[in-house]
């Protein structure tokens, strides 16, 4: 059994994980210009 915060700190941890990725795909596009 999972406990009830699983989901909810997975759903967390793929936000965080797609904030980071546009930010990594906002200064990698700044570098590029």
């Amino acid at each position: 059994m999972q406990p009830p915060m699983a989901g909810r700190s997975f759903a967390t941890n793929c936000a965080r994980e797609m904030a980071n990725g546009e930010l990594l795909r906002k200064r990698y596009t700044l570098g590029q210009a």
